[in-house]
């Protein structure tokens, strides 16, 4: 059974004098096109060896699109080990294997020093994995568009909030018309994109650089992709007056 893999290495640096990186970062596409365990190198590019240790983490997401991690008692994905050492200069091959094919999988590796507190994952090597059976239909909902200024006001946005009511995950792209009372376009607004993971809501965002009234007119059209699997919504001709009340919102 064929299942889409996305699989995104996110790296940030282990208390350790040596540095580590993997290869290569992102494998994407369908199960089929790979083999049943996934390889990634690790590179100790330091001068003293490095022993690691390996946990696996369920995979969730905040409005924000940030990436949230969890304990999980049963990993669909399997490490070879749950140690291993990476001598100084040197490389080591570490496997994957997906222990049931016909699971989606939204899991998480991280390779963590040897001794740091069990659960604490703020440093370390985060491996991410996102795989979509690929029967699977993308289902994605519009739950918000508003108008909102940042907090300086010296920004405005047009502010889209997604819900993935699916099993699986979809990236998300968004492009609106505003126009003015007479309908003449003034400004085409594109969302910043990304991934929503299944169950997760996710805010996405588009400056709006023209000057506008509450009058001024907005459709547009939103889209939820993964690989063929697509739909898009589209948003009817209406006025920025019928979105909720101008806010002020902060965009870390």
């Amino acid at each position: 059974m064929k299942l889409i893999i996305l699989v995104i290495a996110l790296v940030i640096s282990l208390q350790s004098q040596a540095s580590l990186i993997i290869s290569p970062a992102i494998f994407e596409g369908c199960r089929g096109d790979y083999p049943n365990n996934l390889t990634v190198n690790v590179y100790n590019q330091g001068n003293e060896t490095i022993a690691v240790e390996v946990e696996v983490f369920n995979l969730s997401q905040n409005i924000k699109g940030l990436v949230q991690l969890s304990p999980v008692e049963k990993p669909i994905l399997r490490p070879e080990t749950d140690r291993f050492k990476v001598p100084a200069k040197a490389k080591v091959g570490f496997n994957f294997k997906i222990e049931d094919p016909n699971k989606a999988v939204y899991q998480a590796v991280v390779f963590k020093k040897t001794g740091a507190q069990k659960g604490i994952v703020s440093q370390g090597m985060v491996i991410l994995f996102m795989l979509a059976l690929d029967q699977e239909t993308v289902n994605g909902k519009i739950c918000d568009l508003s108008l909102v200024t940042s907090e300086d006001f010296q920004h405005k946005f047009l502010r889209l909030t997604v819900e993935n009511e699916g099993l699986c995950h979809f990236k998300t792209e968004g492009v609106f018309e505003l126009l003015d009372q007479k309908g003449t376009r003034r400004e085409v607004v594109l969302l910043d994109g990304g991934i929503v993971l299944p169950g997760a809501k996710r805010e996405f965002r588009g400056e709006v650089l023209t000057e506008i009234k509450k009058s001024s007119l907005v459709k547009g059209e939103v889209f939820f992709n993964l690989a063929t699997n697509s739909h898009s919504c589209n948003i009817e001709l209406q006025s920025l007056e019928a979105f909720e009340r101008l806010q002020s919102v902060k965009w870390n």
